[in-house]
């Protein structure tokens, strides 16, 4: 199981369960769930000293790594292709114009060309 899931189910609440693969959505919502626990319908909300409720940081359980990787295993063998596959280290694409004020110093950064001197 690769690391992408794993982060997903540790730090999304129910109702971000659509971006995560179908056969893990049941362990966040089913309340016979093995690790239901993990996702409160209701919690607290530390304030310390703030005045709106976004600015407030949210007192949420803690999460068993263990559990959830138990939780995750059995539906992680229902697995489609597509979604192992999205769920694996792949390469990362920087798109950007030539005519871009940032092109030469990315290009300095980004590649083994030579950034070129702009007259």
């Amino acid at each position: 199981m690769f690391v992408d899931h794993i982060i997903q189910m540790a730090h999304s609440s129910d109702h971000s369960r659509v971006h995560l693969p179908a056969v893990y959505q049941p362990l966040m919502t089913d309340p016979e769930s093995p690790i239901i626990d993990f996702y409160p319908a209701e919690f607290e909300i530390d304030m310390n000293g703030k005045k709106m409720a976004w600015q407030g940081v949210a007192l949420l359980p803690f999460i068993d790594e263990k559990r959830l990787l138990e939780a995750m295993a059995p539906a992680a063998a229902k697995l489609t292709d597509d979604e192992n596959l999205r769920n694996r280290w792949g390469q990362n694409s920087l798109i950007i114009s030539e005519h871009h004020t940032m092109y030469h110093f990315l290009c300095g950064l980004y590649t083994k060309r030579r950034s070129m001197e702009v007259s």
